[in-house]
C-alpha cells in the first residue's frame, strides 16, 4: 500500500489497519528478511520440520535488524539448527 500510493506514510496504515504504529513498524520490519529465509519459511509452512511456534515473529525481527544478508542467513541458520538438533533422533 505504501509502494502503490495508496497511503502516505506508516501512521496512515496503522490507522486503516487498526493497529499501532509501533506494530506496523514491527510487521514491515519483516521485510528486510533475506529472500532465502523468507523462501525457506513458506516452504516449511505445512511441514512438522520444526514446530511453528519456535518460530517466532520476534526472533525473525531479531534476525531482519541484520543489515548483512549473508550473516543474517548464518543467524537463521543457527537458530533452526537448535531447534532441529532437538527434534532429530540422538545419533549416540
Amino acid at each position: 500500500m505504501l509502494e502503490s500510493g495508496k497511503v502516505k506514510n506508516l501512521g496512515e496504515l496503522a490507522r486503516m489497519e487498526r493497529v499501532s504504529k509501533a506494530r506496523i513498524s514491527q510487521i514491515m520490519a519483516l521485510r528486510n528478511l533475506a529472500p532465502e529465509i523468507k523462501n525457506w519459511l513458506l516452504e516449511i509452512a505445512d511441514t512438522t520440520i520444526i514446530p511453528k511456534q519456535k518460530i517466532t515473529e520476534k526472533k525473525l525481527r531479531q534476525i531482519a535488524t541484520i543489515k548483512n544478508r549473508k550473516q543474517q542467513i548464518q543467524k537463521f541458520r543457527e537458530f533452526i539448527k537448535s531447534y532441529t538438533a532437538i527434534i532429530e533422533p540422538n545419533q549416540d
